[in-house]
């Protein structure tokens, strides 16, 4: 389970910074998950995105899509899941990012 702060990937300003490849990937991998997850109408009751999960089991690409949605209890948290390999976390610290969708819908 990966618990992130989307804060520690960026500046002070919440702007991108020059990050390690590996750290990079991970940092857009999560925004994209919340960009999925707030472009979402309130009443839209499909948590499944089109984001292709990241695992490699066995060095095959799992070809799961993640499902993602607001934490029941932490509405301020995005809690993420492939259905096929398990691959999950929490993703916080997402708000007022350049992936924060919210007031675009």
């Amino acid at each position: 389970m990966l618990i992130a702060d989307m804060r520690h990937y960026l500046g002070k300003d919440l702007s991108f910074i020059k990050l390690p490849s590996p750290a990079a990937r991970i940092r857009d991998y999560l925004g994209s998950i919340i960009a999925a997850v707030t472009l979402r109408n309130d009443w839209e009751t499909d948590k499944e995105t089109p984001i292709s999960c990241r695992r490699r089991p066995d060095h095959k690409r799992c070809e799961g899509n993640i499902i993602a949605h607001f934490d029941e209890v932490e509405s301020s948290a995005i809690k993420w899941f492939c259905p096929l390999c398990g691959d999950g976390g929490y993703i916080r610290g997402w708000e007022g990012t350049a992936w924060d969708k919210t007031m675009s819908r």
